[in-house]
């Protein structure tokens, strides 16, 4: 029974994992697109997000099956529980990409001066990749000094999102000349960055609960 349980685990760690991996490897994508100013890699993102749903429900699946089939106690309980706000927390998380992706390819042609500086936009994405690679080490760090400086670091990426944030919406605002075509402009730039900013949100969100599946 102990053996067929700890299989039943790893194999929920490993799907876990596999979708942290996905959501990195398009966040890369996107990051490259806003490097090089280059659409296709937007779109090639995009296209990475196609199953992710699925896969977290089949996740949410077999944390169903080991509840009814081992009636864990204690600290294995409260894993498995959380492991179902993870996946959702993933889901979200990729719902926020992918919006934030489409976002850019929606204006990308639309408005020039969209990455005429891109410093702002690629910090944002950094942190994102950053954030979801520290929460994606906690599911298998036993240390609770080297979980402490993982959360910790999360942390940092959020407060960096947030100050990026408001930097953007202070530059976007301070217009000499506000007019129609300005503002919608800048609504749509700034929608985008909002949507980077809840997606590093979201990753803390996610450390959080992994934090409480792992330390009493």
């Amino acid at each position: 029974m102990l053996k067929t349980y700890e299989t039943k685990m790893t194999l929920i760690e490993d799907e876990l994992i596999e979708i942290f991996s996905r959501l990195i490897k398009a966040s890369n994508i996107a990051l490259a697109g806003a490097t090089d100013k280059d659409i296709s890699r937007f779109k090639e993102a995009k296209d990475s997000f196609s199953s992710i749903a699925d896969d977290c429900e089949s996740i949410d699946s077999n944390v169903i099956t080991a509840l009814a089939l081992f009636s864990p106690e204690a600290k294995d309980l409260r894993k498995l529980v959380s492991y179902l706000k993870i996946t959702s927390g993933l889901n979200k998380t990729a719902v926020n990409i992918k919006a934030y992706i489409k976002s850019i390819i929606k204006n990308f042609e639309e408005y020039e001066s969209y990455f005429t500086e891109t410093a702002y936009i690629e910090s944002l994405m950094k942190s994102s990749v950053t954030s979801l690679e520290c929460a994606m080490k906690i599911i298998h760090e036993e240390d609770k000094d080297t979980l402490e400086d993982l959360f910790k670091q999360i942390n940092v990426e959020v407060d960096k999102t947030d100050t990026v944030y408001d930097l953007v919406e202070k530059e976007l605002h301070t217009v000499e000349k506000m007019t129609v075509k300005i503002f919608t402009k800048n609504s749509a730039i700034l929608k985008t960055f909002r949507k980077l900013e809840r997606t590093t949100n979201r990753i803390m969100d996610i450390a959080s609960a992994l934090l409480h599946a792992k330390i009493v």
